[in-house]
């Protein structure tokens, strides 16, 4: 089916959609339904930061009635560009002491992003990296989404998939030589061993299987270090300027978070009302 298009849902209905790519992960996609001529967007998962991953915009012809926005983090305004700093740092602090650092992640999606953000920034740590089995398969998936899938790093996975590489998560923390490791949370929640002068980073929740097995161990840290794949205060600015909602509903967060997002897209000047907890919206009409 083609993107961002209208498309009939079933003739007869009144029932339109457009579908596009979030930018969230490979093969994300945000909805735009159109329902006897009244619209309702839903974002989903939603970035526009992945040095990976194209973000589509949907064809808006009016104001949309209700858009149902990714919330998930709340009054976030820190850049992408901030957050790898940090983890670039952290890995090279942990090398001058001679220590590896093991990144998961899940199967696709961040660690990708974060290898394609170590080739083109960090040469030096990249050469340094070696990745699963499992994420070196992956590859083919990201080499074969054109439309999904920005031409640079295509490119990258093509030419990076001929001299990657690859190790088991078990010999490359006992025998291995290179300092970075990725591997998927699968791989890691199977097949961790302990090892001394460890350092583990996390850019999602912590597991809490591995919290345990790490609290048992002095040479071994856990840290979290935040890698965005959901937008910032800037990007659902952008995203409301777009589709100039009449309502827009905040979903993946709390009601706190969300009445802290309502202060402060009132202190930007948007006329939007946010969806109450128990509200009932009676926006689609039918004859």
């Amino acid at each position: 089916m083609s993107r961002r298009t209208w498309i009939t849902l079933l003739f007869g209905s009144g029932i339109e959609f457009q579908y596009g790519y979030s930018g969230h992960t490979l093969g994300s996609v945000w909805y735009l339904f159109r329902i006897n001529k009244e619209q309702i967007y839903f974002s989903g998962d939603y970035s526009t930061e992945s040095p990976i991953l194209l973000t589509e915009q949907p064809i808006v012809e009016k104001p949309i009635d209700i858009a149902i926005l990714d919330g998930a983090y709340g009054k976030e305004t820190r850049s992408q560009q901030s957050y790898l700093h940090e983890i670039y740092e952290t890995i090279e602090q942990a090398r001058k002491i001679k220590r590896k650092v093991l990144i998961h992640g899940p199967m696709y999606g961040k660690l990708q992003d974060l290898l394609i953000s170590l080739l083109e920034n960090k040469p030096d740590l990249f050469s340094e990296t070696v990745i699963s089995q499992d994420m070196k398969a992956s590859f083919a998936a990201y080499i074969n989404a054109p439309a999904n899938v920005k031409k640079k790093a295509r490119l990258h996975f093509k030419r990076y998939s001929n001299f990657v590489k690859t190790e088991s998560l078990i010999n490359w923390l006992r025998i291995s030589k290179f300092s970075i490791g990725l591997f998927s949370e699968q791989e890691v929640l199977k097949n961790f061993t302990k090892t001394d002068n460890l350092l583990i980073l996390c850019t999602g929740p912590f597991l809490q299987d591995l919290v345990h097995v790490v609290n048992k161990h002095d040479t071994i840290d856990y840290e979290q270090k935040r890698y965005k794949v959901h937008p910032c205060v800037n990007e659902l600015h952008e995203q409301m300027k777009r589709l100039q909602p009449k309502k827009v509903i905040f979903t993946h967060n709390s009601n706190e978070q969300m009445i802290s997002l309502q202060e402060t897209f009132t202190e930007l000047g948007e006329d939007v009302a946010l969806v109450q907890v128990g509200e009932v919206l009676e926006t689609i009409t039918t004859t």
